[in-house]
């Protein structure tokens, strides 16, 4: 059973240019241990750059951890075509803000969209 979260599903990067390096902004997903991405890239021609999800947690009342790399294994490089529409389970997260962070490699051809789901089980 789904309680508070991202039930519905959320943007949370929206035909972003690959033209340059970038992070997104910072997603709270503290009520949220079960959460879904799917993302995916349009008008890439020989872009090699890469993506990956980092993490911070929530110190204390008034500070968070400095930002991680989730896990190597979902760092996504792009090899010069558009990325179909792919999804990432994200299952049991600690309370956490997520992230993605483009690197960008090769030519600036494209952008790149993102859509985060969740619940708490």
């Amino acid at each position: 059973m789904y309680r508070q979260g991202l039930a519905k599903g959320k943007k949370i990067v929206d035909a972003q240019s690959l033209s340059a390096s970038w992070n997104s902004d910072a997603v709270d997903v503290n009520t949220t241990n079960i959460v879904g991405m799917i993302y995916t890239t349009s008008g890439v021609t020989t872009n090699t750059g890469n993506f990956k999800i980092q993490v911070r947690i929530l110190k204390d009342a008034n500070s968070y951890s400095d930002w991680a790399d989730l896990s190597s294994d979902l760092t996504v490089t792009l090899a010069g075509a558009n990325i179909s529409p792919t999804f990432l389970n994200l299952n049991q997260l600690p309370p956490v803000q997520l992230r993605i962070v483009y690197t960008k490699a090769g030519t600036s051809a494209g952008t790149f969209t993102a859509w985060l789901s969740g619940g708490q089980s």
